[in-house]
């Protein structure tokens, strides 16, 4: 009994060292910051008499294209 005993404590620890090993293989690698660059041409003017109101949601795609949903009847004569 004391055998099976210790053969489980044995593949448990063997177990352990494996689990231990790849976490420190793996390892939290460093990220820096993402840069973001100003561009003061942002936001252009609407077109086709076009009107932004509270925007609700928010999105950017793949491709860095910006998608708003918004509520255009919420916007004031202002």
């Amino acid at each position: 009994m004391k055998t099976r005993s210790g053969i489980w404590h044995s593949l448990a620890a063997m177990a352990g060292a494996v689990f231990a090993i790849s976490l420190m293989s793996s390892g939290a690698q460093a990220q820096t910051a993402p840069s973001f660059n100003f561009d003061p041409t942002w936001p252009k003017s609407l077109p086709n008499r076009w009107k932004m109101g509270g925007v609700t949601g928010l999105a950017v795609d793949s491709n860095d294209n910006v998608w708003v949903y918004n509520r255009p009847n919420d916007a004031t004569a202002t």
